[in-house]
């Protein structure tokens, strides 16, 4: 064979490889394309692994993959997708511990496959973020007739499981967002059902005078109070903070001051109306919330308060210069119904006592060093404070409580619910 016939054959066998690798490149566009085109058509992440499986079987020849991608931003599961590998296999593996170990394009150490039984795995192809690890394809060995080399091949499957796993997270950002936004709705219509029941008390009452003060806890709370009076002329003082935040504990509240109104005027017996109330938390609730209640029955023409606390913050009754604590009664409510032991117990107030109730909003605030307001800092203002008037003892708190927590802000609802007897 002559010179000029070698060249020939040499010249045509660089024109068939230019046009393999053409025709691979073309394969290989039209692959990413067909990826980008169901990711802008929003299918679902387990329809655009199941197209990344075909593509790698079509443009490489290699069909034992398994694809993992992250299942939200907490880092806490990874959602696995293969064809080939049976699920309990697949969930055997954690790639968070292979991402902490590998991160570039790496064989699959042996003490690996021999640890899973997945000896087809040949290489781990990482995908990272800024340093964040959101995807991670194993593969088995690449075909030996190619005509790419074996280093232009793992790059197309790194370019092509990296935007399956940027689709993916793209998911995720989009789901948390859309997350936070109905999170917000639900907590700016459960502030409105809220805003609803809290009561104009006045300030005067029958044989006493009154002041309230509540701060709910960025917009919504879990706080109530109230006053209720009576036909026969008693007076019913509540409080009450119930567990949880959002649209359900909102439509709890409302159960529960359609129960307290309903309870106070068909029950003259406190330990009854409690009862009752209980057992309509119960149902409502299904004793998966509870509510704690400090409630009261003034009788102003004889000057006598009956109480039962079910679970709250004791409420302080100032004295003739004497703290006492009401923490007398029964366990929260919506717990269990029927309540077990439950007592009510009677007092005989004198002129000028007061009684201040509120949540532990206030006993519980801390301050910058994680410090607790607590009792004691609320019972050194009752004994400082306890002879004026109730709004200036609630003032008399709060500016003591500001001073405290300083610059770190309420973590919770406050309630301040003070009365003075005359």
């Amino acid at each position: 064979m002559s010179a000029e016939q070698d060249e020939l054959s040499f010249l045509r066998d660089r024109l068939h490889l230019v046009e393999r690798l053409f025709s691979l490149k073309q394969k290989q566009l039209n692959a990413m394309r067909e990826v980008t085109e169901a990711i802008n058509k929003n299918v679902p992440i387990s329809a655009i692994a199941r197209i990344f499986e075909n593509l790698l079987q079509v443009n490489i020849g290699i069909r034992e993959v398994a694809l993992f991608l992250r299942r939200d931003q907490t880092d806490t599961g990874w959602d696995a997708y293969s064809s080939f590998v049976n699920p309990e296999q697949l969930n055997s593996i954690d790639p968070a511990e292979i991402l902490s170990d590998f991160k570039t394009i790496s064989r699959v150490p042996d003490s690996f496959n021999n640890q899973m039984g997945l000896q087809v795995f040949y290489y781990i192809i990482p995908v990272f973020h800024k340093e964040q690890a959101i995807g991670l394809a194993l593969i088995a060995a690449l075909p030996q007739q190619h005509a790419q080399t074996e280093q232009e091949q793992l790059k197309f499957i790194q370019a092509i499981s990296s935007l399956v796993a940027t689709a993916n997270e793209n998911k995720i950002l989009f789901r948390a967002q859309l997350e936070r936004i109905l999170l917000e709705k639900e907590l700016n219509l459960a502030a409105e059902i809220q805003s609803a029941f809290v009561p104009e008390i006045g300030t005067q009452l029958e044989g006493g005078e009154v002041a309230a003060y509540y701060r709910p806890h960025k917009n919504i709370g879990g706080d109530y109070y109230d006053i209720i009076r009576r036909n026969d002329g008693s007076v019913v003082f509540c409080i009450a903070d119930i567990a949880g935040k959002g649209i359900p504990a909102a439509l709890l509240m409302a159960n529960f001051q359609a129960t307290l109104n309903i309870s106070s005027q068909s029950n003259t017996d406190i330990v009854a109306m409690v009862r009752s109330m209980n057992t309509q938390i119960c149902k409502v609730s299904r004793m998966e919330r509870f509510i704690t209640v400090f409630l009261a029955i003034y009788h102003p023409s004889t000057k006598t308060l009956e109480y039962l606390n079910a679970g709250h913050n004791p409420p302080l009754l100032f004295s003739e210069g004497k703290i006492t604590a009401l923490d007398k009664g029964c366990m929260v409510l919506g717990m269990c119904d029927p309540i077990i032991k439950i007592q009510s117990t009677f007092l005989q107030l004198k002129e000028s006592d007061v009684l201040l109730m509120f949540t532990d909003g206030l006993s519980e605030a801390e301050n910058e060093a994680g410090d607790m307001f607590e009792n004691e800092a609320v019972e050194e203002v009752l004994l400082d404070y306890g002879t004026l008037r109730p709004e200036e003892i609630n003032d008399a708190l709060r500016s003591k409580l500001e001073g405290f927590i300083g610059s770190s802000g309420l973590n919770d609802d406050l309630t301040l619910f003070t009365v003075k007897f005359s």
